[in-house]
């Protein structure tokens, strides 16, 4: 299965752009884009896929990705919960 490129949009004069989001989400796919991205976990746990290491993760966790590293990250929550 191929990645998806996400183009993320960062707006003329801004150095980064921060967005929050819950799960699901439309952005929760097996996708790749040339940023870095730092995720901080707030509420929830789960699986983490990057490149080729799977961990897990848990509410108080920072993780930075790195660009073009194919990422996905599934939560425990079912759909039904959120």
């Amino acid at each position: 299965m191929q990645p998806d490129l996400e183009l993320v949009h960062i707006r003329k004069g801004e150095s980064f752009a921060a967005w929050k989001h819950g799960y699901p989400f439309r952005t929760v796919r097996w996708h790749y884009h040339p940023e870095y991205e730092i995720h901080l976990v707030v509420d929830t746990s789960g699986k983490f896929y990057i490149g080729d290491f799977i961990g897990d993760f848990g509410p108080g966790q920072l993780i930075m990705t790195g660009p073009n590293l194919p990422q996905n990250w599934i939560s425990d929550i079912e759909h039904d919960e959120t």
